[in-house]
């Protein structure tokens, strides 16, 4: 299916002619719980780039499209501002300072939280 202007719709790999099909990006067959349907032809939500600058264009918080105005980045991949959270507490970091250890992200006072003991051992003042 196709929205009023082409934009891209996720549709349910659910049996029939939709599944399986192959990903216009990369060739092989698409089993993700869903794939993504653009100008007629099928795609890997991970496949799906901007054909300008090569940015993977789904969420990496809830893997849904990312049609917001503007686009965050964070540790190279794309997010909705509402799904840019701390792993710990589950603060919006969109606006925040936001820390990565491990390719998971915190806010500040979780990060310094669960790493205090390796930070006193690098940082002898440290609280």
């Amino acid at each position: 299916r196709f929205s009023p202007g082409g934009s891209v719709i996720p549709q349910p790999c659910s049996g029939g002619s939709v599944f399986p099909q192959p990903c216009s990006g990369c060739g092989s067959l698409i089993r993700d719980r869903f794939l993504l349907r653009v100008n007629e032809r099928s795609w890997h939500q991970r496949c799906l780039r901007c054909c300008a600058c090569g940015l993977v264009l789904p969420c990496s918080g809830c893997g849904s499209l990312i049609r917001d105005r503007f686009l965050l980045r964070v540790n190279e991949r794309s997010w909705h501002q509402r799904c840019l959270r701390c792993c710990a507490c589950g603060l919006v970091l969109a606006g925040n300072s936001c820390f990565s250890r491990e390719c998971r992200l915190y806010c500040r006072h979780d990060y310094l939280r669960s790493h205090s003991l390796e930070l006193s051992l690098i940082f002898p003042d440290f609280p």
